[in-house]
């Protein structure tokens, strides 16, 4: 239960298991789906009494999913797109090498259990578009057998080699890594949550009360570590205006923004650095706001007027 789409992908990984015929255990599946059912229906109430729509949703957008987890992705900052497309490459390279590497293996009693290994979490493609990142999800899951496949070609290369190619390979193998390195660690700007953002979500859920909405300009989630239901942002009620016009057409008891979301925006979009500090200032210019926390990387603006006398605001 450590993440919600491990329980699918064991599933199908175990339900591939029992179709190849390679397993004796050929009902782990079925009791793999009753664990799942019954920890969905019962542990993840709170979340999929209000997500169940959005969950069902994605089921069968194949299409959707794709593009929503590699092809928008490359865009915005020029260098930000050429290091997605390096990541992209990379990826390519190690599945085109361990498919080369189960084709080496394919009469190997190990074949069909490599093949529902990295099949199964493919699956997970035509159920759950998992806001976009479900192809970096199935490619996290489908590694460690991706990896193994992969050294087979290398390995049959290496034996055949002389004895001083071995420095060539290690040199290419040290490069690869580091670009490797570089473009994983090219989302940290926006993946990674600053201290500082982390305490003023809690401070802004410690204070607000139970009826009051706190909007990000998109989905932030450090504010979903409680109560789902108060957090609402532009991007979930359809707003298409500018943010600065959607944010006081909804008119949120809070609002929460982020250096984080400024960082993904911009390398993503191509927007301003800044932008929430710029968007903060034009709230409280507006006499609609003030500010509640200032900090490095977070700006909390609490609403002034209350005029619904519910105790948030003034």
């Amino acid at each position: 239960v450590g993440h919600q789409l491990t329980p699918l992908a064991l599933v199908f990984v175990a339900a591939g298991l029992s179709v190849l015929g390679v397993t004796r255990h050929r009902t782990l599946w079925l009791a793999a789906v009753t664990v799942m059912a019954a920890w969905f229906a019962f542990g993840a109430t709170d979340w999929w009494t209000g997500n169940l729509g959005s969950l069902l949703r994605d089921v069968g957008q194949v299409d959707q999913a794709v593009t929503r987890g590699a092809v928008s992705r490359v865009g915005g900052d020029e260098w930000y797109a050429r290091l997605q497309l390096g990541r992209i490459a990379w990826s390519a390279t190690i599945a085109a090498a361990a498919g080369l590497g189960w084709l080496l293996l394919r009469r190997s009693p190990a074949a069909g259990f490599a093949m529902a290994a990295v099949a199964g979490p493919v699956a997970l493609i035509a159920v759950q578009s998992y806001g976009g990142e479900i192809v970096l999800r199935i490619f996290l899951y489908t590694s460690p057998m991706l990896a193994v496949l992969a050294a087979v070609p290398i390995t049959r290369l290496v034996e055949r080699w002389p004895r001083g190619a071995f420095g060539i390979l290690f040199a290419c193998l040290l490069v690869l890594s580091i670009g490797f390195t570089v473009t994983r660690n090219v989302n940290v700007a926006f993946e990674r949550t600053p201290r500082d953002v982390l305490d003023a979500a809690r401070a802004v859920l410690d204070e607000a009360p139970p009826r009051a909405t706190i909007s990000p300009l998109r989905a932030e989630g450090v504010l979903q570590q409680r109560r789902l239901r108060v957090v609402d942002s532009p991007a979930d009620i359809g707003c298409v205006r500018t943010p600065l016009e959607c944010i006081l057409a909804q008119d949120p008891d809070y609002v929460f923004l982020t250096r984080t979301r400024d960082m993904f925006d911009h390398l993503r979009s191509g927007t301003l650095e800044g932008s929430s500090r710029s968007l903060a200032r034009q709230l409280t210019v507006s006499g609609r706001y003030e500010t509640m926390i200032d900090s490095r990387n977070v700006v909390v603006l609490r609403r002034v007027d209350d005029p619904d006398g519910d105790g948030v605001g003034r």
